[in-house]
């Protein structure tokens, strides 16, 4: 069957997000289309957006608007026949409906362009929870309020990793390779680093291996053998006795689903949930442990169904716990190293994982 002329099919899953973040937003400039399309996981690259939005334009669901002399990009906001297609599907607005004559006034146009900005700015950052437009806000009043409640510009849910609540720590810890960041990280944190050594008869401790240091030497092994913990950060393999390979699994990413388990290491940070893009975003894994025994400890399970390529289901790990004689070995493929001291959520999965090592060697670090 052969479409008429001019007709456009509409995916739900895509270009209709897409036009109710146009719709909500009132006017939004096309660089904060496509970073909130990323941001939402609408679609992972500007080429996607910039097709996507080319149909709604050439369909006349959205519209440029002509108050874009300011500004270097060009301006968007949803026009009637866009507000009647989201209406068809459910997604009606009793603050905006399709009948209304002016869909945004020019006086709106500037503050609607600074308040898409702050929420992306928010998500950048990972701290930004939930959002509401203020025309999902004024609808809901309508509806359940009356016209004499207070209405917001938006409406923002937010978590903010102060440094005065992240985990208290003393003493030292060994460090296998240098990381500067990671050391001057740690020590504004009250934590003490010193390079590892092969050694016997001590107390055991903890070593914190960054990058691809673990594969060049297995002296470590021995060292947790006998009651240690090596905590691993984004490895690129893995040493052969612990079993279980590192996999790029950044190509599943947008079909991929990383969950947050309850445990220590995610003390005070969100959990029993998805990974999301808001919260999370920086620190999501572009690789996964696969392969890895039953015995190890899966804290951040990572899946995807109908993988890229055919039919399929894919597993694996971004965060595991090994168990190696007495002592234990975290591995963590999060992207926490290129985030510390930019992202709250990455300074507070490392201090938390150090304490969760100090609590299995039963004393403080």
């Amino acid at each position: 069957m052969r479409y008429r002329r001019g007709h456009i099919s509409l995916s739900d899953a895509n270009d209709v997000p897409l036009l109710l973040t146009i719709r909500n937003a009132r006017a939004i400039t096309y660089d904060q289309i496509c970073s909130l399309a990323y941001i939402d996981g609408i679609a992972g690259s500007k080429r996607i957006v910039h097709w996507r939005l080319s149909r709604l334009e050439r369909s006349g669901l959205v519209q440029r608007m002509k108050y874009d002399l300011l500004l270097s990009q060009p301006i968007f906001s949803i026009t009637s026949l866009g507000l009647e297609v989201l209406e068809s599907r459910g997604h009606a607005l009793l603050s905006l409906p399709s009948t209304k004559k002016e869909i945004v006034r020019r006086s709106q146009i500037l503050h609607s362009v600074e308040l898409a900005g702050i929420r992306i700015a928010l998500a950048s950052k990972g701290i930004l929870m939930s959002w509401k437009w203020e025309l999902e806000i004024v609808s809901r009043n309508l509806v359940y309020e009356g016209e004499s409640t207070k209405d917001y510009d938006a409406l923002a849910e937010i978590i903010v990793g102060d440094v005065a609540h992240l985990p208290t720590l003393t003493g030292s810890v060994e460090t296998l390779g240098a990381n500067e960041e990671m050391s001057h990280f740690l020590a504004s944190h009250g934590i003490k680093t010193a390079p590892s050594q092969p050694t016997s008869g001590v107390s055991p401790h903890i070593i914190l291996i960054p990058g691809q240091v673990a594969a060049q030497t297995n002296d470590w092994l021995t060292q947790v053998s006998s009651g240690g913990v090596a905590i691993l950060l984004d490895p690129n393999t893995l040493p052969s006795a612990l079993g279980g390979t590192i996999e790029d699994s950044g190509p599943r990413f947008w079909g991929r689903d990383d969950i947050v388990k309850p445990h220590p290491i995610f003390d005070g940070l969100p959990s029993r949930r998805l990974m999301d893009l808001y919260f999370y975003r920086d620190l999501i894994a572009r690789k996964s442990i696969v392969g890895f025994s039953n015995s190890a400890e899966n804290v951040v399970p990572t899946f995807a169904v109908g993988k890229p390529g055919g039919q399929g289901y894919w597993a694996g790990s971004n965060l595991l716990v090994y168990n190696v004689g007495r002592g234990k070995v975290i591995v963590c493929t999060l992207r926490i190293l290129e985030n510390l001291e930019k992202n709250p959520a990455a300074d507070r999965v490392l201090l938390n994982m150090i304490a969760f090592a100090a609590s299995k060697l039963n004393t403080l670090p």
